[in-house]
C-alpha cells in the first residue's frame, strides 16, 4: 500500500490476471513440462508435455510497471505522510499513472 496525493492505493491482483489474458495473440512459449511414466520393468508407457505459455509484452511491461512503483516505495521511504509522486521521478509516475488506468492500482 502506498500514498500519493493523500490517497492510500493497492495493487489488484485479480485484474492483472484479466488484463494479462486479454490478448492471447503476444503468447510466447516459455518452457515445457516433461512428465514420464513408467511400468514395473523400466518400460516408458507415457510421455506427456505440457507448454508453458505468457503474454510477453504485456506480461513484462505490467511487470516492469509494477517493480518501478514498488520500488520507488521503498526508495523513497515507507513514511505515509509523504506523498511519493511530489519527489518521485517520470518513470514512476508514469508506471503509476498506466497502472491506475487500467485498474492494476485502486484507491482505497
Amino acid at each position: 500500500m502506498i500514498k500519493v496525493k493523500g490517497n492510500f492505493y493497492h495493487l489488484n491482483l485479480d485484474t492483472i490476471n484479466k488484463e494479462l489474458k486479454k490478448d492471447k495473440s503476444e503468447s510466447v512459449e516459455v518452457g515445457n513440462t516433461e512428465t514420464l511414466t513408467y511400468d514395473a520393468d523400466g518400460t516408458l508407457i507415457q510421455k506427456e508435455v505440457v507448454k508453458s505459455t505468457k503474454t510477453s509484452t504485456k506480461y513484462d511491461s505490467i511487470n516492469l510497471m509494477i517493480d518501478i512503483v514498488l520500488n520507488s516505495e521503498y526508495e523513497y521511504g515507507l513514511d505515509m505522510n509523504k506523498n511519493i509522486i511530489d519527489i518521485a521521478p517520470t518513470n514512476f509516475s508514469l508506471a503509476f499513472n498506466t497502472l491506475l488506468k487500467l485498474g492494476i492500482i485502486e484507491k482505497i
